[in-house]
């Protein structure tokens, strides 16, 4: 594959990748809101900008901006972010954890919406959910595992790109990082809905049977769910930017 980056307006920037694979034009949209246009390994590149614009309403409508981490934001259920200046003359971006604090320092000179400052600030607040989720959702399968009598092999949390969990053939369970994020009759949702598949390895109309059994607000809660996706979710912000 290659690949160019494109500034085409309103859209703003677009990446136009040909790959041997594609018979066709096709557009997909990062979580982040990154917009990537496949063509054909032979066409040029105009063929995806053409494409682009004759769909720019269209991505204009789903394409998510990143939103700006603030000090005094909060991260997931309890993390807050706060940005502090440096006083020295260190030109480094640095980061910790310190509880419930994610703590960016940076240069004097720049400002916290800087590009690299808030990729920090973002990584670090990604490191403070996944430390959460590592303590809390593994011993949550424990408990629901226990109770519905639904054997678990290995639980392990991942960053999944689109889901919230897997189930696979030897009761290995995989749950996204961001999961822990969310409402705990969702968490809760999802972790039954991955112990179904214990049984049931398919969305067959047992597996959803079976389900419902264990879970029966599934057709409540299954809507719910389609309210998040797996991603960073931002509280409020503070008064006072650092």
């Amino acid at each position: 594959m290659v690949a160019k980056t494109f500034e085409l307006q309103p859209i703003g920037r677009l990446t136009v990748v040909k790959n041997r694979a594609n018979r066709n034009v096709r557009i997909t949209i990062s979580p982040e809101g990154k917009v990537r246009i496949s063509i054909p390994y032979y066409a040029p590149y105009k063929v995806g900008i053409d494409f682009a614009r004759s769909r720019s309403d269209w991505i204009i409508k789903h394409a998510i901006k990143p939103m700006l981490i603030s000090h005094g934001q909060t991260i997931g259920k309890r993390s807050v972010i706060y940005f502090k200046k440096q006083t020295n003359n260190s030109l480094r971006i640095t980061t910790r954890i310190q509880g419930d604090k994610i703590v960016i320092s940076y240069p004097l000179g720049i400002s916290f919406t800087n590009e690299l400052v808030q990729t920090a600030a973002k990584s670090a607040a990604i490191k403070a959910i996944k430390k959460d989720a590592l303590s809390l959702l593994p011993a949550r399968v424990k408990i629901l595992s226990d109770n519905y009598s639904l054997p678990v092999n290995k639980v392990k949390i991942k960053r999944l790109k689109s889901r919230w969990g897997s189930c696979d053939r030897e009761a290995n369970i995989t749950l996204n990082l961001f999961l822990i994020q969310l409402p705990e009759e969702l968490v809760d949702y999802v972790i039954l809905h991955e112990l179904a598949h214990t049984k049931q390895l398919n969305h067959s109309p047992q597996f959803w049977s079976f389900l419902e059994q264990i879970s029966p607000d599934v057709k409540i809660l299954r809507k719910r769910l389609k309210n998040y996706r797996p991603e960073l979710i931002f509280g409020s912000n503070g008064l006072n930017q650092a």
